[in-house]
């Protein structure tokens, strides 16, 4: 159900870009509804149903599916990267099944830790250093 509407968001950032950029990559007023936020509780649904989920569940898993297609969708227009609709649909199958493989899996404190900057970033610690960049 969410495959479907994130292709169709995907598509429609491909094919709109400048549309898709005053609809959805503004600043909003305090109390401004998203677009498509009319959309939320049927999807929500459809959601909770396919994969019988807790309301709470579906909720989340919404979320992160709407962050990851909102991201995929900023990619295109601002011309990062022009990923294919069937990557696109790959990437949407597997980051939902290791959202749904997470939502069974015991929390770990480690998942809410917030790096600060005595931690090693591996290979970006040299571009974090170095001044003026």
């Amino acid at each position: 159900p969410f495959k479907g509407y994130g292709m169709e968001t995907i598509r429609f950032a491909r094919e709109e870009p400048n549309l898709f950029r005053l609809l959805f990559l503004r600043r909003r007023e305090h109390g401004e509804f998203s677009p498509t936020e009319h959309h939320s509780a049927d999807i929500r649904r459809a959601i909770r149903e396919t994969f019988s989920l807790t309301d709470a569940e579906a909720d989340e898993l919404h979320r992160h599916l709407g962050i990851y297609v909102h991201g995929l969708c900023t990619l295109i227009v601002t011309g990062v990267s022009n990923v294919p609709d069937e990557e696109a649909a790959r990437l949407l199958g597997e980051v939902c099944r290791a959202l749904l493989i997470a939502q069974r899996v015991p929390r770990d404190n480690r998942t809410a830790i917030v790096p600060g900057k005595d931690v090693d970033a591996g290979a970006l610690g040299g571009y974090i250093a170095a001044p003026g960049k």
